[in-house]
Parts: C-alpha cells; sequence; structure tokens
C-alpha cells in the first residue's frame, strides 16, 4: 500500500469521523435541552429582583460569526430566606441556532424598573427542593430539537452511505484482483505474491475499509 492509498483511506476514515462526531454532539445537543427542559417544568413562581443585566457580544471561528451572552444576576426570598442567583435559561448553548439570546435580552431590558424595590421585577422560577436553584425563562427552545435531529440524521446516514459505497467498491476490487490472481501461471500462492509486488493487487479503497471495521 502507497501513500496514495494510505492518504484515502486515512481521508474517508477522517470524513466518516467527522459525519459521526458531529452528529452525535447534536444529539446530545438536543438530549441537553430537552432533559434541561424537563427537569424545571416542576420549579414554582417566584417574584425576583433584576439586579444587572449584561449582553456580551464575542466573535466564534471567524469575524463576521457573533454570539451572544446573557449575564443576569438577581436576588428573591423562598420562605423567608433571601437567595442570589445568574441563572438565565434552562439551557443556554448553542447561540448561532437560533435568535434567543437577544430576545431574551430585549425582554429583560423592557421590564419598567421599579423605583420602590430599585430593581426590575419579574417572574422567574424556583426548585422547591433547593431553593438556591432558579432560573428566569424555563421554556423549551423549539428551536434546538427542530432543527439539529434532522441535521443529525442527514450527517448519520451520510456517514452510512460513505462506508456502503465504499464496501461496495472495495468488493468490486476484491472480486477483479481474485480474477486476474486466477489467470496468473504458477502456484496460487506464490501468484498472490507476484500480484502484490506487481501491484495487480493495488487498491485504492484499501484504506478506506478501516472504516467499515469501525462500524
Amino acid at each position: 500500500m502507497n501513500k496514495k492509498t494510505r492518504f484515502t483511506g486515512f481521508t474517508v476514515v477522517a470524513l466518516w469521523l467527522g459525519l459521526v462526531g458531529t452528529g452525535g454532539w447534536f444529539i446530545l445537543s438536543v438530549g441537553e435541552a430537552l432533559l434541561a427542559w424537563q427537569q424545571v417544568q416542576h420549579w414554582q413562581p417566584v417574584t425576583v429582583q433584576l439586579e444587572s443585566l449584561q449582553r456580551q457580544q464575542m466573535t466564534q471561528g471567524n469575524a463576521s460569526s457573533l454570539t451572544t451572552q446573557i449575564m443576569a444576576r438577581y436576588h428573591y426570598t423562598f420562605n423567608g430566606k433571601r437567595y442570589t442567583a445568574e441563572r438565565v435559561g434552562s439551557y443556554e448553548g448553542m447561540p448561532l441556532v437560533d435568535g434567543w439570546h437577544e430576545a431574551i435580552y430585549d425582554r429583560l431590558k423592557a421590564i419598567p424598573y421599579n423605583r420602590r424595590a430599585a430593581a426590575r421585577e419579574l417572574t422567574a422560577w424556583v426548585n422547591p427542593q433547593h431553593p438556591q436553584e432558579s432560573l428566569l425563562d424555563r421554556s423549551l427552545r423549539w428551536v434546538v430539537p427542530l432543527l439539529l435531529s434532522p441535521a443529525a440524521l442527514f450527517l448519520f446516514a451520510t456517514a452510512w452511505l460513505l462506508v456502503f459505497e465504499r464496501r461496495q467498491r472495495a468488493r468490486g476490487e476484491v472480486n477483479g484482483v481474485a480474477a486476474q490472481i486466477e489467470r496468473l501461471p504458477g502456484d496460487p500462492e506464490l501468484a498472490t505474491e507476484r500480484a502484490w509486488r506487481t501491484g495487480v493487487m493495488y487498491s485504492d479503497s484499501y484504506g478506506s475499509l478501516w472504516v467499515a471495521w469501525l462500524i
């Protein structure tokens, strides 16, 4: 197997791993978002005072890709005890998927300032079993599962088609090599060795069979 064959095989393996890895990351993100949403559905409403609210924009990947991070600080009283928290949503990952970060910032910013409380007042959600846990928005970001789930299925299907195509090509080349070996004169084992040395058994898909072995 020469450098060209190894390069082709490694390229196919790298492509397959990239497709499966990205699809798996999408599935994990969807699962994380759904699990976080489910866990906060039994939390109780509580009035909180929003002390500070900031929106920080950062570049991701390249200068034209901006992500928004919302930083909030608020306090509340639950069962006669005061707590301070900073969590905003049930799932705050994947900032480039939808406009949730910008929307929640605009909604919080639009809450009128309460001079008596010296803060913006709004309804948040607190975990009754662990009152130190709370968040401002417990809604599900539907765009995350609706967009990432089909994308993950597409990547998995592409990875499967890649393996299927390489298997079919390798099978056809193996059958072709077997037919050529049968036509070589002499002992079958010596003919096979001679075929390797002369390049008859050279297969561009040899290295890519690693993909099939991984499956």
